[in-house]
């Protein structure tokens, strides 16, 4: 086999695998493979890859029609005479190994941008495989990914983004200029605890409001009538928050009983509402003082919505 001069010592091992002399056993080729990539040099690849051993191919092609299991291995060596055949067999679609399938995909990636863009559509699992094993220079197919990945929060974001953006062009481009670690964040987002204060914030805002709004109100002539008011909306508001607590608290583990639980609350907070809200009238109207009883309800408010919220747990 006429083999350059930088790719001698690949050459010998070709003709240790499979003698010109003598019957060529598929699954020893195909097992040999390994040692010869070992044994390409830079230099040999370089002659390689510019198409000075054909003869390469040639001894591959019915090798991996016999034993089609070796294609990954083809793959690493990637004579240019036998990216036909490659570009045929990830057209297929019919890989014989998630290994076969990484490795070609990748050399067409490297080799051939146009046919890879137009037969592969890279899955998430697949990605950092694929960025792997090309220059970061060339990883500007990952950005796609990438800002799917940080759109959808998912797992290995970080990772992706680490290897998306390595070098230029990608570097610069608008999916690299968000921040680099995200994940960590994601997760104290996500915390029961942090999505607690999230659910409580705006009823804690809400009490307080209506606290600095009794507070700021005076106890007599007219202003008397709004805090009558103001006591019957607490009133109101807080009984339908117990109720609601009571009514509606999910069972763990009850999907059927949970929805009655919804029916329940729905029904009865606002009939819980207008019993409050009476109450608080009629509280008023018998004189009893107005500044505690609406800042009870103040604070019994967001209690009783606490209530609700930690029952999910």
């Amino acid at each position: 086999m006429a083999a350059p001069a930088p790719c001698a010592d690949a050459a010998a091992t070709v003709r240790d695998i499979a003698p010109s002399d003598g019957p060529r056993d598929d699954d020893v080729v195909g097992m040999g493979l390994p040692l010869v990539r070992a044994r390409i040099s830079p230099a040999c690849r370089k002659a390689l890859d510019a198409g000075q051993w054909p003869e390469l191919a040639e001894l591959l092609r019915p090798v991996l029609a016999a034993a089609p299991g070796y294609r990954a291995e083809a793959c690493l060596l990637a004579p240019p005479e036998l990216l036909p055949d490659i570009t045929a067999w990830v057209k297929a679609g019919n890989p014989h190994s998630a290994r076969e399938y990484i490795e070609c995909t990748a050399l067409l990636l490297r080799t051939h941008r146009i046919k890879f863009d137009e037969l592969v559509t890279p899955q998430p699992s697949e990605t950092l495989e694929f960025a792997a094993r090309i220059p970061a220079e060339d990883r500007s197919f990952l950005l796609p990914r990438l800002e799917a990945a940080t759109r959808n929060r998912e797992p290995g974001r970080d990772e992706l983004f680490r290897v998306a953006c390595a070098g230029e062009p990608a570097r610069s481009a608008p999916a690299c200029r968000a921040p680099a670690s995200l994940e960590a964040s994601w997760v104290e987002e996500e915390s029961p605890a942090r999505q607690l204060r999230n659910d409580m914030a705006p009823h804690v805002i809400l009490a307080g409001l209506y606290a600095v709004f009794v507070l700021a109100v005076g106890w007599r002539g007219k202003r008397r009538e709004f805090l009558t008011v103001a006591a019957s909306l607490g009133g109101a508001a807080t009984a339908a928050a117990l109720a609601w607590a009571i009514l509606a608290s999910p069972t763990a583990g009850a999907g059927a009983v949970n929805v009655l639980n919804t029916v329940f609350g729905l029904v009865g907070a606002p009939i819980a509402a207008v019993v409050g809200g009476v109450i608080g009238w009629v509280a008023m109207r018998a004189k009893l003082p107005a500044r505690p009883w609406c800042l009870a309800q103040a604070v019994l408010y967001p209690l009783f919505v606490y209530l609700y919220f930690t029952s999910f747990g």
